[in-house]
């Protein structure tokens, strides 16, 4: 038996072979495709702008973006998944690059006109003050004006409609979902089984789930002039019954 993740970093080896194949279905490159231009409308985009893809997995948005003609970096930890991410973005012939790093701690300045971090990728630190973190370090890579775009889950939403056990069919295998919602520190965490012929892997997720509120917050306190809350890609306003929460963020013009 192996186990994949830990209460604390949990991030650092969770995502794995496994985790790849349950995550980067052909649907979610599908929805990645079909989003593309709400995102490029929803960030300002043109062609030859420079956008960040935070969390990029493998690549999905960052490939459809490129394809589109916008200069996208794609930054991750899984150097597995930013392999994958080139040899899509190669087979595509879409001109996107990668880079393995950790979004604390961002090795770019003033350098994008847009970025976005989206499919709950935010949220996995333990403190919130790293959070907090990561949006400084969005806004400093941005230049003056540029827009950063957050997509998680609505916890209103997840409060609602909390569904403690799930399994799914992975790669041949089953994965065994069992979910705590711990209300009084707004997370989730998340115990994992994956069975595939008689042998096993456990996996630990934990991720903060946030009030519309603490994201404006947190992104006022990182230094957005603007910030907007919708439902979706498509700007719906958000409403308690949204199963989502989008940030639009402004980083505003040198003091």
């Amino acid at each position: 038996m192996r186990s994949r993740g830990s209460p604390t970093g949990w991030w650092t080896t969770y995502f794995d072979d496994v985790m790849g194949k349950a995550l980067f279905t052909p649907a979610s490159w599908e929805r990645a495709e079909k989003n593309a231009d709400k995102v490029i409308a929803l960030l300002g985009l043109s062609k030859g702008d420079r956008v960040l893809d935070l969390a990029c997995g493998n690549g999905r948005y960052t490939v459809a973006l490129a394809a589109r003609g916008v200069e996208a970096i794609g930054l991750d930890l899984a150097l597995p998944y930013l392999a994958e991410g080139r040899d899509r973005a190669a087979e595509r012939g879409a001109s996107a690059a990668f880079v393995r790093g950790d979004m604390r701690a961002l090795p770019f300045r003033g350098a994008f006109d847009a970025a976005l971090c989206v499919y709950t990728s935010f949220g996995y630190f333990p403190e919130d003050r790293d959070h907090v973190r990561v949006l400084r370090e969005v806004a400093g890579a941005l230049k003056p004006g540029g827009r950063f775009l957050l997509d998680v889950m609505s916890r209103e939403w997840v409060v609602r409609h909390f569904q403690a056990h799930d399994w799914s069919e992975v790669d041949g295998g089953h994965l065994l979902e069992s979910r705590t919602l711990k209300l009084e520190e707004g997370r989730i965490e998340n115990a994992l089984l994956y069975l595939k012929g008689g042998q096993q892997r456990e996996y630990h997720h934990s991720v903060r789930v946030f009030t519309p509120m603490e994201l404006r917050r947190m992104a006022q306190e990182a230094g957005f002039a603007e910030v907007e809350i919708l439902a979706d890609l498509d700007r719906t306003p958000w409403t308690v019954d949204s199963p989502r929460t989008a940030v639009l963020a402004t980083k505003g013009a040198p003091g």
